[in-house]
């Protein structure tokens, strides 16, 4: 049973990256450059605004867009792919064609 859990934790980890790296692939590319240098390489909003060469507070604003771009299209991502969530119960697990 043991390895079974293990099975079901470790899939659904896949299914979720997989989701995540979708929700941000349909982002607009600054949102998504400054959802990741954020969220993934934790830089702060003054080296993100040194690095595209925008001001502070307009990247505050961009890092807030992003959240909330990212929270709504992941919600998406996420009803769209319940059939890969129904195949974690099976013995197969997902199909990621």
């Amino acid at each position: 049973m043991i390895q079974g859990k293990t099975y079901l934790r470790s899939t659904m980890r896949e299914v979720l990256a997989q989701q995540i790296v979708r929700a941000l692939n349909q982002m607009p590319g600054h949102l998504r450059q400054v959802f990741t240098l954020t969220h993934y390489e934790e830089r702060t909003p003054e080296h993100i605004a040194n690095k595209m060469g925008l001001g502070s507070p307009q990247i505050e604003s961009l890092i807030r867009d992003a959240d909330q771009v990212f929270r709504r299209t992941f919600r998406v991502v996420r009803s769209l792919n319940d059939s890969e969530l129904d195949a974690i119960s099976t013995s197969q697990g997902p199909n990621y064609a």
